[in-house]
Order: structure tokens, then C-alpha cells, then sequence
């Protein structure tokens, strides 16, 4: 919708304009300026669609993309999400967004709760998203590569063999797990049992990792409205 679509083009705007160096006190308030608006566009389209999913996503993705640059943006992320999510439960390629946003933020908390905290958030959701969908490659393959993160190899090993299971084995995903999964392998001292064989489901998505969250602004945050 129109919101939604306003929302993308002043974060846009911001973010590059963000992207200056020594930037000027004019500067910063053009960049608040522009995503005050973007927040505001976003908020208004889930204001005027309540219950419709996509609309908390793009508010979610809006405030993740001012992780680092505006102060609260993340918990409005984790909370758009949520919101997103109660209003599609059965959606598997929601909960794998969700969990990589969680999975960014324990990677970059300073302390270990608030880490820990996040992580096994980040876990939960992978794991409902292979419960969502038996065969998603790439729910595993997230799910490896955050238990890996955790020291628990052995579980990770398990997690990317089921990966390598379910992709189609002439794809260039399907090498790249592989030999990830041989590299895992050498970190264990005892052999994971190979899956047991059965038909391979075609592919159902690409492997992909989170996305790096932004970088702070230059000259500290910019103060959000509150949601």
C-alpha cells in the first residue's frame, strides 16, 4: 500500500543520505526528519490494517534497518515481529526472519543474559520452522549455523546434514552445505549417524544467513516516537 511504500523510499532516503562522511548537524536532522516518516508511514498501515501480517513486517523491517542508528529500534523490532508473527503462526519464512533478527542481536550483546536471552529465542524459531515445514533447507542451515556459534557442534553437525538431505544434490547450495558440514564434522570428536535415506523433497528456498545489522550513526543515535 501507499504507507508501506512510503515507509521503504524514506528509509532509503535516510540511508543513504546516512552514508556521508562528516556529516553535518543538517544533516542529522534531515535523516531524523526522514525516518520519523518512515516510522510514522509504517505505523499508520498497521493502524489502518491490524491484522495483516505483512503490514507488521514492513514496520518491523523498517525499525531494522535503524538497529544501531536510532535509539529503540531494536526492541520495536522484536516487537513488530511478534506481532507479525501472532497474526501468522503457520508462516515458516516469517519465523526465519525473526530468528535471524535474534540471532544478530545475541551476536552483538555485550553481555552474556541478554545474549543467552536472544539465542535460545533465535533457536526456538528455527526449530518451529522445521516443525511449520519438515523440509526447509534453509531452516536447518540457519539452525546449524547458530548452534555452531554455541560451541554445540555435534548438534550442528546434525542440523546440516538434514540440509544437505533435503536440497537438490546438483545445486550449488547443496556443495556449499557439504562442505560446511564436512568442516563441522572435524570439530567433533565422535561421528554423527548419517540420516537415514529417504526421497529427497525439492528444495524449497535458497540457503541464506542474516543480514549484518547497520552500522551506528555517526554522532550518536537519533530518539525514535514511541509505537
Amino acid at each position: 500500500g501507499y504507507n508501506t511504500s512510503f515507509a521503504t523510499v524514506n528509509l532509503s532516503l535516510a540511508s543513504a543520505l546516512s552514508q556521508k562522511s562528516d556529516l553535518t548537524d543538517n544533516d542529522r536532522e534531515n535523516i531524523a526528519r526522514l525516518i520519523q516518516q518512515s516510522v510514522q508511514s509504517g505505523k499508520t498501515a498497521t493502524s489502518l490494517r491490524p491484522n495483516d501480517a505483512s503490514a507488521w513486517v514492513t514496520l518491523a523491517t523498517t525499525y531494522q534497518n535503524l538497529i544501531n542508528v536510532a535509539q529503540g529500534s531494536d526492541q520495536f523490532t522484536v516487537d513488530a515481529y511478534a506481532r507479525a508473527i501472532s497474526l501468522d503462526r503457520a508462516n515458516p519464512t516469517l519465523r526465519i526472519q525473526f530468528g535471524g533478527l535474534l540471532m544478530q542481536l545475541g551476536a552483538s550483546a555485550e553481555s552474556e543474559q541478554p545474549k543467552s536471552t536472544y539465542l535460545d529465542r533465535a533457536q526456538n524459531e528455527f526449530q518451529t520452522a522445521i516443525q511449520l515445514k519438515p523440509d526447509y533447507g534453509n531452516a536447518y542451515y540457519n539452525l546449524a549455523k547458530l548452534l555452531e556459534s554455541r560451541g554445540k557442534y555435534e548438534e550442528a553437525v546434525a542440523a546440516m546434514a538434514q540440509v544437505v538431505r533435503y536440497l537438490d544434490a546438483s545445486s550449488s547450495d547443496a556443495a556449499r552445505a557439504t562442505a560446511e558440514l564436512d568442516t563441522l564434522k572435524t570439530k567433533v570428536p565422535v561421528k554423527t549417524p548419517a540420516p537415514s535415506s529417504s526421497p529427497t523433497p525439492a528444495p524449497s528456498t535458497e540457503l541464506t544467513t542474516p543480514s549484518p545489522l547497520p552500522s551506528p550513526l555517526e554522532g550518536g543515535p537519533i530518539e525514535l516516537p514511541q509505537p
